[in-house]
């Protein structure tokens, strides 16, 4: 990043660091490929599994940064990318992670169905390791660093017409059974009591699947025909990612919640939906 100084010279500030969990999902790895867009300005540090499909995904990437592409488990360094290769259950590869960031951008999650099928699992990656991000920024520089995390509109539980609209302050109120919401609310309620001055939290929605029948799950089915839905796509929701890169610090955008979702054009009911795509 230039910056200008007296006299017209020009000096060449520190890039910022980005921490970015969740990279190899859907919406954070729409989130890291504009984040790569701007390697002038950011450095990106990753917390991935080495499983062969994330190790397939980010070699390109360790290519262009001169990264040495490693089997299994360690840390690699490169050209304004570092990767730790390891898992976010691990308190110490989140701390490697976290080491000498001024960024988090948190889109890790466990989300349904596989939530329902592994609940502890969720809870270790939705709250745990949040837990352990919070704690990371907090013994590092809780004042500087910003924290965007990633929560959901699940949190709100079931909403059927005529009470269909949902709002910020509304009570946080999950179904009963729904792992992902409770682990989620767990993990948000860290951040928003933690010591970090700049934080937010955004509830996400639905994710449309580029190809919805990849999911082949009964959760398909498992909304009432006349709920209403408002979806988002991955791109715009990692568009929203790199924007909040852009929101100053003195700006009321921090230290508060909100609902985001696609606008009146992804809205439909769950009976209009199954119509469409069948």
């Amino acid at each position: 990043m230039i910056s200008k100084q007296p006299g017209n010279m020009q000096i060449l500030d520190k890039k910022h660091v980005v921490f970015l969990p969740g990279a190899s999902g859907s919406m954070g790895f729409e989130t890291f490929k504009l984040l790569w867009e701007k390697r002038d300005r950011y450095e990106v540090s990753l917390l991935l599994r080495p499983s062969k499909k994330n190790k397939k995904l980010f070699r390109p990437y360790e290519k262009e940064a001169g990264i040495a592409s490693i089997s299994g488990s360690g840390i690699v360094n490169g050209e304004g990318l570092k990767i730790v290769w390891g898992d976010a259950h691990s308190r110490d590869d989140v701390i490697e992670a976290c080491r000498g960031i001024d960024w988090c951008l948190n889109c890790m999650a466990i989300i349904s169905p596989e939530a329902d099928r592994k609940p502890d699992e969720a809870y270790r990656v939705n709250t745990q390791a949040v837990k352990y991000i919070v704690d990371a920024i907090e013994n590092q520089a809780p004042d500087h660093i910003r924290m965007v995390s990633i929560g959901t509109i699940a949190e709100y539980g079931d909403r059927l017409p005529p009470v269909h609209v949902g709002r910020v302050g509304d009570p946080v109120f999950p179904s009963k059974f729904d792992i992902y919401a409770h682990s989620k609310i767990q993990g948000e309620l860290a951040v928003m009591e933690s010591r970090i001055s700049h934080w937010v939290s955004l509830r996400q929605t639905f994710i449309m699947l580029p190809d919805l029948f990849s999911l082949m799950d009964p959760i398909m089915f498992h909304q009432p025909i006349n709920s209403f839905m408002e979806s988002i796509t991955a791109k715009d929701s990692g568009r929203l990612m790199i924007s909040c890169l852009d929101v100053p610090g003195d700006s009321d955008f921090w230290r508060r919640c909100y609902n985001i979702s696609g606008g009146p054009v992804c809205r439909t009911t769950f009976l209009e939906f199954l119509d469409r795509i069948y």
